[in-house]
């Protein structure tokens, strides 16, 4: 038997977005009331609530998300639990990945990782949620990169403040992000199936995702 969770973020206007990013808005075409149908305009940005990011988003001639394979984005993946080494505006360097996480690099090769800080499940719909986050140090995100993952997913910002040196050390070794997952306390399970479908968008830099985790018991 196999269970599912979703580590999806709600999808709408309450979702917290970058600075400078629009926020979802839904405006009606038709309503209900007044042409008996529902129809909806949606604007957003791509990396708002849970999305994935192309080696595009930092690389003019990087793969845009409809190039990537999607067996990236299904398969084999890590739990990598740092809620012990996770707290606001704090760098988790390679040590604490490796010690609290409890990871080596073989245990990693070829899978998607998933970084757990609890930091997404309680500040998805709050202002801090880009403000105040953990991040990975940089030689931390080479370590993950050099250690051969296929995709790494996370429930915090991969970088701190601009100029954002994390995204290009994994998107230029054509590693995408899944950003913005929510309920990694329910998977229960170091090791699982990452189910991450990006939406093929033509020249997408990025694309929102439904995000699924499946465990079996």
């Amino acid at each position: 038997m196999a269970r599912l969770v979703d580590l999806t973020m709600p999808w709408g206007p309450e979702v917290q977005g970058l600075e400078g990013h629009p926020p979802i808005t839904f405006t009606p075409i038709t309503t209900h009331e007044a042409e008996g149908r529902s129809n909806t305009e949606v604007r957003f940005s791509i990396h708002t609530g849970t999305h994935i990011d192309s080696p595009y988003h930092f690389f003019a001639d990087g793969k845009t998300i409809e190039q990537l394979p999607i067996d990236l984005f299904i398969g084999p993946a890590v739990l990598v639990d740092l809620r012990e080494a996770a707290s606001p505006n704090h760098e988790i360097s390679l040590s604490e990945l490796q010690t609290v996480g409890q990871v080596t690099a073989e245990q990693i090769h070829g899978k998607r990782v998933v970084l757990w800080s609890g930091w997404a499940s309680e500040h998805w719909n709050k202002p801090d949620l880009y403000a105040d986050n953990p991040y990975l140090s940089e030689e931390a995100a080479a370590w993950l990169r050099d250690a051969g993952i296929a995709a790494l997913g996370l429930d915090f910002a991969v970088d701190g403040a601009a100029p954002y040196p994390n995204h290009p050390i994994l998107l230029g070794s054509e590693i995408p992000l899944i950003e913005n997952l929510v309920n990694l306390h329910l998977i229960g399970s170091r090791d699982f199936t990452l189910i991450a479908l990006p939406l093929p968008v033509v020249g997408g830099d990025g694309s929102p995702a439904r995000v699924v985790a499946q465990i079996e018991e």
